[in-house]
């Protein structure tokens, strides 16, 4: 709720009722629709959304994932945010539905986060994406996206001319042996 999201899906709403997760929830539930989508359903949801233009990016600690934390990092919006079961990660079944698999980067001896740590994480970073997205660029930014149009600028005018250098050379060849023929036949 704090990030704006549109809402929050969890395997049975029920858990919402529950005094452990009203503690938790600190009031949120009452900001942010909730939807339970059992396990067993999860596949045709995320279809679903799919369907309706999400993409799906996973919170995984999986082979090609990408770092969260990475700069040139950019991820697709809008997006459903997919996130595992405690120890057993995001169930395999589902990442032929996956778009982007990104993970949070870690520096110490322990292999993951609890999942509900994770997944503030991962919302923050995502969050902070669109932010800064809709901020615009900020003046070096600018400065580099001028720079980076004017090399591609010059970069084309290049390819260009390399493209026009043989027919350049036969006009050249052309005009060099007219003139040799013009010379020679005035003699």
């Amino acid at each position: 709720e704090v990030f704006a999201c549109e809402q929050l899906v969890v395997a049975d709403a029920a858990i919402t009722s529950k005094k452990e997760f009203q503690q938790i929830a600190a009031t949120a539930e009452k900001w942010i629709p909730i939807a339970g989508v059992p396990p067993a359903e999860l596949r045709g949801w995320l279809e679903q959304r799919r369907g309706d233009g999400y993409s799906v990016v996973a919170l995984e600690q999986a082979t090609g994932s990408s770092d969260l934390a990475a700069r040139d990092l950019s991820l697709p919006t809008p997006a459903v945010l997919l996130l595992g079961a405690e120890g057993e990660g995001v169930p395999n079944a589902l990442f032929d539905l996956v778009d982007c698999c990104v993970e949070i980067p870690q520096l110490g001896v322990v292999r993951s986060l609890n999942v509900h740590v994770s997944g503030a994480i991962a919302v923050w970073m995502i969050a902070r994406q669109v932010l800064l997205r809709a901020a615009g660029p900020s003046s070096r930014d600018a400065e580099v996206a001028a720079l980076r149009a004017d090399l591609n600028a010059v970069n084309e005018k290049f390819r260009l001319f390399k493209e026009e250098i043989p027919q350049l050379e036969k006009k050249i060849v052309a005009k060099v042996a007219k003139k040799y023929i013009e010379k020679v036949e005035a003699r």
